[in-house]
């Protein structure tokens, strides 16, 4: 269900949903990203990627819809434990690249393409670290 937008912002809700559609492994932290710039953010509960494949997930649909990137903040602003993720998004970024320059280049013997250990465990201190978030401000309420 596309939420209702204004005319400017339809073919935007138009080409998420088609990249919905067209992923057929679409993780519950990209989802997350979908609801809060369609405005409905509720409907996710603030899943973060858990590990470099959910990452890749969330950097595909930013990469298929760009715009979103400057308004990625407001996933944060809606789930504190995004904060750390959305501050390290660029280094995440760089981390990808890395991985994906390793596939380019036919390194498939790697066994640790697809879930590489420094990321993964990059990932897990972002977790931690979002958990912290996210109790502070329920604590605070």
């Amino acid at each position: 269900m596309v939420a209702e937008t204004n005319s400017s912002e339809k073919p935007v809700n138009i080409r998420a949903n088609i990249w919905s559609m067209n992923n057929r492994k679409v993780y519950e932290a990209s989802k997350n990203i979908l609801g809060v710039m369609q405005g409905v953010p509720e409907f996710y509960l603030g899943i973060r990627p858990e590990n470099p494949a959910a990452f890749r997930c969330c950097y595909q649909l930013l990469e298929y819809i760009p715009e979103w990137k400057e308004r990625l903040h407001e996933v944060a602003d809606a789930y504190p434990a995004w904060i750390p993720f959305i501050r390290d998004w660029n280094i995440l970024t760089t981390m990808h690249d890395h991985e994906m320059l390793l596939v380019k280049h036919q390194e498939i013997n790697n066994p640790y393409i697809g879930n590489p250990p420094a990321m993964n465990a990059y990932m897990k201190e972002l977790l931690t670290e979002g958990d912290e978030h996210a109790k502070m401000v329920a604590d605070a309420n």
